[in-house]
Formats: C-alpha cells, structure tokens, sequence
C-alpha cells in the first residue's frame, strides 16, 4: 500500500500541492465575481479604479457585438483560462514531481507556473480596459509557454532514462 501523507512530502511537494490547491481557490474566486457579474451586483460602472480608462474607445467597447458586458466577457474567459491552465499545473506539475531534475530547480518551476497562471487570469480580466492588463497577459502567456514545454521535455528526458543501478 501506498502510505504518502502531505506532511512528508519533500518541500517542493508541499509547495506544488500549495500552489495547486491555491489556483483551484482563484477558480471560485472567478466563479464569484461571474456571478456578480451576472447578477448585476458588479457591473462595468463598478470596475475598480484601476481598471477604468476613460478614453472613447474603451467606452464605446464596453458592450461587445452580443450585448453582453465586456467585464462579464473577460471574467469569463480568465474563469475557463484558470480552471483550464490549473488541471495543465497540476497534471504536468504531478508527473514532474517525480522526475530527477533537481530539487531547487522544481521549486522555481513550480513558483513561476504557478504565477503565471494566476497573472494570466488577471490579465484576461482586465483585457482592454488598460495597457497593463494586456502586457501582463501577454508576458504570463509566454512564460505558460516556456514552461509547459520545459517540464514536458525534461519529463521525456527521464522516461528514457535507465533504471538507477542498471547499465547499457
């Protein structure tokens, strides 16, 4: 019988499980605020300051072509992206967790994943109310696509390596 218990986990574990368990949280928090969204208790008018930019253009977007609310519309996309991005964190970030690359190095991995799918939802959120949102998307969206790709390949690495204490 398998007897692993959270507390025995090696750190960067605990800290995958942290970050896993933490994401799945911002997935709530997104489902909330979809709600208020719908419910009329948040709407465009009520955006925080940081996220209002009162130019023409953004004024004129606040209703995309279907009617609906370009808050609701990006709060709903960040809630699909995180939910999304957070099974790829937990699934890749589980098979890696069990591969030889280096302790210290599956800790800053795990860090920058996991940030990056949290700044990617906020991004998409605040996605064309303001410049800063857009940046952050877009530096969150390549760091996704660095670091997928890098925990996938040292994961293919390992699959071909030999068994520990057997040679060619």
């Amino acid at each position: 019988m398998l007897n692993i218990k959270l507390q025995n986990l090696p750190p960067y574990g605990k800290l995958f499980v942290g970050i896993t368990t933490t994401l799945m949280l911002c997935v709530v928090l997104w489902s909330m605020i979809i709600f208020y969204v719908d419910q009329g208790i948040m709407g465009d008018n009520d955006k925080p300051l940081y996220m209002q930019d009162k130019t023409e253009q953004v004024q004129e977007s606040l209703l995309n072509n279907n009617g609906e609310s370009q808050l609701r519309h990006n709060v709903g996309l960040a809630h699909t992206h995180i939910n999304g991005q957070t099974l790829l964190y937990f699934v890749i970030g589980f098979i890696f967790l069990f591969t030889s690359t280096k302790d210290k190095i599956k800790k800053y991995v795990y860090w920058i994943f996991g940030i990056a799918v949290f700044t990617h939802s906020i991004g998409l959120t605040g996605q064309g109310f303001y410049s800063i949102f857009d940046d952050l998307l877009a530096l969150s969206g390549v760091t996704l696509l660095v670091v997928i790709p890098y925990m996938c390949l040292l994961i293919i690495v390992d699959l071909f390596k030999l068994p520990e204490g057997q040679h060619e």
